[in-house]
């Protein structure tokens, strides 16, 4: 430093002594500053009292401004109206907001600022919220969901389709005294009850009085197939002894035991054990059965004594078995069929059999009567000839007599009934064939 400047800054810290010496301030803490006249003056309107500095007129700071230097510190702004030079204006609804790091605007939906907005009180955990007037709600005790559950305390009113449970295993339980469907068919009346269709829908329906009354039947004690035996006047039970599989109906099945249906007696009768026994109602004794069979198999026909079997067919009798015990099977015999003569023979007159034959129920064929020659013919002649089914399988050769005396007669396998020997034809000489019979098989 020069000893001008020296001597100049001398000069200066004389000159404030001097009139700080002889001025005084314009009041405590008040700040000094330069008037437009060179001299220093005291500024009321800017103090500093060690802790705080007070602007009593309008503050501008350049650059970054902290105030307050802790979290706990408040700022407070007495004035009607702050402009944020640096924020974009905004319109009506418009708020400032704290986006994270700066203060900014943001506009919000217009119902803050009107009536629309619903006001929320006397609320507890679960209580669904009512509403108590155009703009108010509050919870209801009677009304609460606790995230599984929704309790209605009072009375539900649901309109359209409802659905109570998701899944078939859910239970729905209703505690009341009355149920009422309003929407059901027209009300029912006594023995009413509700159905549910097929189309899952539930419905009422008229069932049997008796469902009420006492007449309805007690089933006990009974398994599979086994048929009902009344036990007393409306209880009934199965019966072992007494089956039906829905094809078989079956009575003390393998045991000594009967049935009667209608007229007839099946099972077992007269004593005969391990018998099956078949026979009238009335035909119940010893030997009065119709049919037995033994375990074995071997099987009884029977009449009873002084009766005779009959054998029919169509209801026609073909053969009997008398109560002598003798066959009669006439009946089951075609009829005699007379011959087709060949040329030069015929039956000797009516006062003798005329020669025919038939087959038995054996297969046994049977020639009977007497013919004449009409002209001479040489021995070897065909008397006549037996239609098929009628004929011997082989040359069967018989012995008869004729005008001549003894004389053979053979029937061929082709039914040819030959004169062969012992015989010498000749007009009015005749042929007996009495006796004449053989197997067809």
């Amino acid at each position: 430093m020069s000893i001008p400047e020296v001597q100049s800054r001398s000069a200066l810290l004389y000159f404030l002594e001097q009139e700080f010496a002889h001025t005084s301030p314009a009041g405590s803490n008040t700040y000094i500053q330069f008037n437009d006249n060179g001299n220093f003056g005291g500024e009321a309107n800017l103090t500093w009292d060690g802790s705080t500095l007070a602007v009593g007129g309008a503050l501008t700071i350049a650059g970054n401004t902290t105030l307050g230097d802790a979290s706990g510190d408040s700022v407070t702004i007495n004035a009607q109206t702050i402009d944020l030079a640096n924020v974009a204006a905004g319109a009506d609804n418009t708020v400032l907001v704290y986006n994270g790091s700066s203060i900014v605007t943001d506009e919000i939906d217009s119902r803050v600022w009107g009536s629309t907005l619903v006001d929320g009180t006397n609320g507890t955990d679960n209580e669904l919220a009512i509403f108590t007037d155009s703009n108010s709600v509050e919870g209801d005790s009677n009304l609460t969901w606790d995230g599984s559950t929704l309790d209605v305390g009072g009375a539900l009113t649901v309109d359209g389709n409802t659905t109570l449970g998701d899944a078939s295993g859910d239970t729905v339980t209703i505690n009341a005294g009355t149920i009422t469907l309003a929407t059901a068919p027209a009300q029912g009346t006594d023995n009413t009850v509700l159905i549910i269709n097929s189309s899952n829908e539930i419905i009422r329906d008229e069932i049997d009085s008796r469902v009420w009354g006492s007449t309805l039947l007690d089933g006990t004690n009974g398994t599979n197939n086994e048929l009902a035996i009344f036990t007393d006047s409306n209880s009934v039970e199965g019966d072992a002894n007494l089956t039906f599989d829905g094809t078989n109906l079956a009575v003390s099945a393998d045991s000594d035991a009967y049935a009667e249906i209608g007229r007839t007696r099946v099972g077992y009768g007269g004593g005969y054990s391990d018998y099956a026994w078949f026979s009238h109602v009335d035909q119940t004794a010893a030997a009065q059965y119709a049919l037995a069979q033994h375990t074995n198999g071997t099987t009884y026909l029977n009449a009873t004594s002084g009766r005779a079997l009959y054998f029919r067919i169509n209801n026609a009798t073909y053969m009997t078995l008398d109560s002598a015990g003798e066959f009669d099977a006439s009946a089951a015999q075609e009829a005699w069929t007379g011959a087709s003569f060949a040329t030069n023979w015929q039956d000797y007159s009516v006062s003798y059999q005329p020669v025919s034959y038939f087959k038995d129920s054996l297969g046994i064929v049977h020639v009977k009567g007497l013919a004449k020659c009409t002209t001479g013919t040489t021995p070897g002649t065909t008397i006549f000839t037996l239609p098929v089914g009628y004929r011997p399988a082989k040359i069967e050769i018989f012995t008869c007599f004729s005008s001549y005396g003894v004389y053979r007669l053979d029937v061929t396998a082709a039914g040819a009934v030959v004169v062969s020997t012992g015989f010498t034809p000749a007009s009015n000489k005749w042929a007996a064939m009495a006796g004449i019979s053989f197997d067809t098989r």
